[in-house]
């Protein structure tokens, strides 16, 4: 059995060639490269920022804040300082998401 019916699109339809449809462009455009010396700069920076303030913290009496600053610290240094280890990081962007990719 084979139906038909008319197809109907909505009021406010755009029309489209088949060009503009096409994926060219390879994915991603990359916005920014963070050299593998900077990465290395930064992970120290975040070392001493989030060493500082879980210090600050802990001195205030928040022992809560001060071990989910050190972790903070501890993720993003290790995340940074990984990236200075090969050839730096690629922040990017595509039609779907936004985000850092380690460049190897």
């Amino acid at each position: 059995m084979t139906a038909t019916a008319e197809l109907r699109m909505p009021l406010g339809y755009v029309t489209m060639d088949a060009e503009e449809m096409e994926y060219l462009e390879g994915g991603y455009t990359v916005l920014k490269t963070i050299s593998a010396r900077a990465c290395n700069d930064i992970a120290i920076g975040i070392t001493a920022g989030c060493g500082l303030l879980a210090l600050l913290a802990a001195c205030c009496g928040r022992a809560i804040a001060a071990k989910v600053i050190t972790v903070i610290g501890i993720v993003g240094a290790a995340y940074f300082g990984f990236a200075g280890n090969h050839n730096g990081l690629e922040i990017y962007q595509n039609w779907f998401q936004f985000g850092v990719k380690i460049k190897w």
